[in-house]
């Protein structure tokens, strides 16, 4: 561009009469005036052809390396969009696949924790069944003895009594009234024993009914725990509606910020379209101007071909006819008005270059005015792809946070069948002590019908009713710890529900 105008100034510049003197200055040791004003014409002329020819051939190759420049341009840009299409799967690949394994990992802990715990207290279930049953065990074969013993005992009673009966029938009459006074002094003290024995099964059913109310006090808070889950559940089901329905509204935003870079692109190309029709009319424009440079220049080369061959006329004239003073004042006429025309229209032109020039620089601004809009519309493209980048970022941590959610959803479901689980475990014990209840309610009834039926044997069983009441009291005991088990395991749950 800079050497287009350097040019154009050198031929406005040799357009011009101080160029022409110039030029005739150094020109005044080859010949007469005329002669010289011919040759500096004719070596104006060939200058500024020469640099006619070199300002068209740099505009051509202007046009050449522009449309060069934009075809490696779009080229460019359509590689680099196709680039980032290729890349765009495997980065979506990598970003799923890196979140799937954390997911993954943190499943795997979350899903390990209960575990653990529950092969914990699985063991420790297990340790105390096995402990229970050992006891157990122990209870009936001493039960089975103890009742084998009173069996011999009381066929050894009956046959001692038959025997003595025999002897009982001489001293009857004299022992009846002892037997009496005994038979008093038994009852006043059976009724003593009976009415302790009452007391202790009185205190006995009331600890069961404690230890059944306390069951069902831990039933009640297995029900609350339940419906604290459903309450939780309830407000993550809200938390993931409110999620959905702000991915609703992103989707909805980025749906809009969408069209309108659907509307900016079409504004753009209408401005593309609009920028190629003025460049089009533009060079059209050019064509035309520089159609008229090589008219006028051929005119001109006309005219000095004109004013050449008069010149030799006119000295062929004054060879032959030296006398002839009106011819040569008409052709002096004619050379003036010749060159008089010459002068109107290197002014033409000037004035014609002079335009041109103006509408080339209105060209030139108009071109960096719209490569100034072009510049900042790609960068309100760049602008509005990292808004959607960004909120395509936004939706990912969305669609994190509604994963996150549907897994403490199945955690939930987890905590809430390991809950059931542990409920029907509770209504199996609470099962176990209402047997053993009903079994120590039947062999206390069966010992104290033992009991009343002999005094012997009461005597005996009494220290077998004080044996099964400390082994009621420690089975109390493993219950009292059975429930601090539950109480802690229920704090943790708590616990680990608030930290979700």
């Amino acid at each position: 561009a800079e050497r287009v105008s350097e040019l154009e100034e050198r031929i406005i510049y040799k357009n011009t009469d101080d160029h022409l003197s110039f030029v005739i200055e150094g020109l005044e040791r080859v010949g007469p005036e005329s002669d010289q004003n011919i040759i500096a014409q004719q070596i104006i002329a060939e200058s500024i052809e020469i640099d006619t020819n070199e300002v068209v051939y740099l505009k051509k190759s202007l046009k050449k390396f522009r449309q060069s420049a934009k075809e490696n341009l779009s080229e460019f840009s359509n590689e680099i969009k196709r680039i980032e299409k290729e890349l765009e799967p495997y980065q979506r690949q990598r970003n799923s696949l890196t979140r799937k394994i954390r997911a993954l990992n943190k499943k795997i802990e979350i899903l390990n924790k209960p575990l653990h715990r529950l092969q914990k207290k699985y063991e420790k279930i297990s340790d105390q069944k096995k402990i229970e049953e050992k006891n157990f065990l122990v209870f009936q074969n001493t039960a089975e003895n103890e009742l084998k013993q009173i069996n011999q005992k009381r066929g050894e009673i009956e046959d001692t009594g038959s025997k003595e009966i025999k002897t009982i029938d001489a001293s009857l009459d004299e022992a009846i009234e002892k037997i009496h006074l005994t038979i008093d002094d038994n009852s006043k003290t059976y009724k003593i024993e009976l009415h302790l024995a009452d007391e202790k099964l009185s205190s006995i059913l009331e600890k069961i009914n404690n230890r059944l109310e306390k069951i069902k006090i831990i039933t009640s808070a297995g029900k609350k725990i339940q419906e604290e889950n459903k309450a939780e559940t309830a407000s993550i089901l809200s938390r993931r509606k409110t999620a959905a329905q702000t991915i609703k509204k992103h989707r909805k935003s980025i749906k809009i910020k969408q069209d309108g870079l659907k509307k900016n692109e079409s504004k753009i190309k209408i401005e593309l379209d609009r920028y190629e029709k003025y460049r089009d009319k533009v060079l059209n424009q050019l064509k035309r101007s520089e159609e008229g440079l090589i008219s006028l220049t051929s005119k001109k080369d006309n005219q000095d071909q004109d004013l050449s061959i008069t010149n030799s006329r006119i000295t062929k004239y004054d060879e032959m006819n030296p006398n002839i003073d009106n011819d040569i004042k008409d052709l002096k006429n004619q050379i003036q008005s010749l060159k008089n025309k010459n002068k109107s229209d290197s002014r033409d032109q000037s004035s014609f270059n002079n335009k041109f020039l103006m509408k080339q620089s209105t060209i030139v601004d108009a071109l960096e005015s719209l490569n100034k809009k072009r510049v900042n519309i790609e960068s309100n493209i760049s602008r509005l792809n990292i808004l959607l980048l960004s909120k395509k970022d936004e939706l990912d941590s969305l669609y994190d946070e509604i994963k996150k959610t549907d897994n403490s959803l199945t955690e939930l479901d987890v905590n809430h069948k390991i809950c059931a689980d542990q409920k029907i475990d509770y209504i199996h014990q609470i099962d176990r002590l209402t047997k053993d209840e009903n079994r120590t309610r039947s062999l206390i009834s069966s010992i104290i019908l033992e009991l009343r039926k002999n005094k012997e044997i009461r005597e005996n069983v009494v220290p077998l009713i004080t044996n099964r009441m400390e082994g009621a009291k420690g089975f109390i005991k493993e219950y009292n710890s059975d429930q601090k088990i539950i109480k802690d395991s229920l704090k943790q749950f708590r616990i680990s529900q608030k930290t979700k």
